[in-house]
């Protein structure tokens, strides 16, 4: 048997040493009876894939504060991600199936809400308080609906007149924000803790998680079927797996929702009842596996965002209720019963995308599930028509098979519309309806509590923000980011686009060789898609702004600004010689 030997820089031959014993498994003398093995994981294409992607979920999970675990989720796509966009004023026909599927929800619809506001005690207390505001509550309609003359009637050079729908969602937005003063100012004495309530009214309400469970497009499927066939190193989008193109697809979903008002609190309010780990209501929620295009939601390049009417550092993080017009239902054409699903679909939407920023304030995220429920009050209305709404967040886990086989489930308590008031006539108040107030008080006297033995922020570390970074270049630059990224303004270029020409004449046939100008899918390069938040060149920073302490570092540091993506750089760079 030879023996091969190899020179090694021309000095002697050297006998190679074994690549695959020459390391050992732990630096520790471990006995010949207690040997150690690697784990046993499973090697099938799909866990590989669901392996990746728990990686990058543990790497978002190891951030220490709120804004870069929010950032993080923009660091996959540099152009953002192609969103299903939903708005809180934008209904389908027959949406409910869909709105339920999105966001995991079992809907429960009864006159009576719920058994929480069935308390004894409750009910005579807002009756009483009812009585005591009714007369100020009706002056309030008189004053909306009669005495009020706006400012686009008097205005003698608009341009155009108001549409129905518009002027009936500013006496809406007008007679809710004048109804809460009323409201707080006549019940403070009797609930203190109202004189810690926040009242904002018109909050930006954003937010972003995956849904899992959905049938790719077809091309979706053909984009899969090229990659089976990919054999190029260079390409990021690496070889797939024949077994992975049917596989459903995780859609982001980006909500946008405009309320009238909202009220935060201090702390939560109570649950309605126990977190369940297997929650028998779950195999209710419907399952809706189309393709979002096909049920007419638009889909567009954004950015994730999650904003929940105030930014991170709030002291009143948690909301109590919040009141949403519904005079977007009048101009739909389907009739009263679809009316109704539409108001229980922006109410779905609405209370979760709500609690979902909340939650997403304490930590948790899209991958991340809440350790203890969340719940909040929902008032949808017109001024005269009023429906309410009793949500509790149960789960934010909604991507790949959670959204089918989680054993969550969030609830939503709905109640039948009711109205306030009939009519206004020679100013008086016809038919004025004494238990819709009553309710609306009831909702104002569930009083928020703190969680005792609960930890509430058990993903964060003991500076959960941005602001309490001590390094003072980091902290500048993420906050920057940060708000650059929630702005959602797009790039100065934009994302190279493939025009249908081009599809038949360059991609497909290739019928126009004399074309000089190269693009992306000729020459073998990754796609727009692949492309990440960071992959830029770093900013060149001028010799006039480079300070003295730049000067000690090399050419290669002190020519660029430092760039702080979340998790990276986290301690400043020392001077050599130091």
């Amino acid at each position: 048997m030879s023996m091969i030997l190899f020179r090694c820089r021309g000095a002697k031959w050297i006998r190679p040493q074994s690549t695959v014993c020459s390391k050992r498994l732990s630096s520790v003398a471990v006995p010949a009876n207690q040997p150690q093995y690697p784990p046993i994981v499973e090697e099938t294409p799909l866990a590989q894939k669901l392996r990746r992607k728990k990686q990058w979920h543990d790497w978002l999970r190891s951030h220490d504060t709120i804004e870069e675990k929010l950032f993080e989720l923009n660091m996959p796509k540099y152009y953002g991600w192609n969103s299903v966009i939903l708005r809180d004023d934008a209904v389908p026909y027959n949406f409910l199936p869909w709105a339920r599927f999105s966001t995991r929800t079992h809907i429960e619809v009864s006159d009576a809400i719920n058994p929480l506001y069935s308390d004894s005690l409750l009910d005579t207390k807002a009756s009483e308080i009812a009585s005591e505001l009714k007369s100020e509550v009706e002056n309030v309609i008189l004053f909306e609906w009669v005495e009020m003359r706006r400012r686009q009637d008097l205005d003698l050079y608009k341009e155009r007149a108001l549409s129905d729908f518009e002027s009936s969602d500013l006496r809406t937005r007008s007679f809710v924000k004048h109804l809460n003063q009323v409201l707080m100012a006549g019940m403070v004495d009797q609930a203190k803790y109202l004189n810690m309530v926040t009242a904002i009214p018109d909050p930006r309400i954003d937010a972003f998680w995956f849904l899992g469970g959905i049938n790719p497009s077809k091309e979706k499927i053909e984009e899969r079927k090229r990659r089976t066939k990919m054999t190029n190193i260079n390409v990021k989008k690496s070889f797939l797996d024949p077994s992975l193109v049917d596989l459903p697809v995780n859609e982001p979903i980006q909500f946008y929702g405009k309320p009238i008002l909202q009220l935060q609190t201090r702390y939560p309010l109570p649950p309605v009842e126990d977190l369940k780990e297997n929650d028998s209501r779950a195999a209710g929620v419907p399952h809706v596996p189309y393709e979002p295009t096909l049920i007419y939601l638009e889909k567009q390049y954004r950015r994730a965002t999650t904003v929940p009417g105030f930014w991170p550092g709030e002291q009143h993080s948690f909301g109590m209720m919040s009141f949403h017009s519904s005079s977007f239902l009048d101009s739909r054409p389907f009739g009263p019963e679809d009316n109704l699903e539409a108001a229980h679909c922006t109410a779905i939407l609405t209370s979760f995308s709500w609690l979902l920023g909340q939650a997403c304030y304490q930590g948790f995220s899209t991958f991340h599930d809440v350790t203890y429920p969340l719940v909040t009050q929902t008032a949808m209305t017109n001024g005269k028509d009023w429906s309410f709404y009793l949500y509790q967040l149960n789960t934010t886990l909604l991507h790949t098979m959670n959204s089918t086989e989680n054993p969550r489930c969030n609830v939503c308590w709905a109640s039948n519309p009711m109205k306030l008031f009939e009519d206004v006539q020679d100013g008086r108040v016809i038919g004025f309806n004494e238990n819709v107030l009553k309710q609306i008080i009831k909702m104002y006297l569930i009083e928020p509590k703190e969680r005792e033995g609960v930890e509430m922020r058990p993903y964060l570390s003991d500076k959960p923000y941005v602001a309490d970074i001590e390094y003072e270049e980091r902290r500048d630059w993420l906050e920057r980011q940060f708000k650059h990224i929630t702005s959602n303004r797009p790039r100065k270029q934009e994302k190279p686009e493939v025009y249908a020409w081009e599809k038949i004449f360059r991609i497909r046939f290739n019928d126009l060789p004399q074309l000089n100008n190269r693009k992306w899918y000729m020459s073998q390069q990754p796609p727009p898609d692949c492309r990440r938040y960071d992959d830029h060149p770093p900013v060149y920073k001028p010799n006039a702004l480079r300070t003295e302490e730049d000067q000690k570092y090399c050419h290669r540091i002190r020519r660029v600004y430092r760039m702080f993506y979340p998790g990276t750089n986290k301690e400043k760079i020392k001077p050599p010689g130091t």
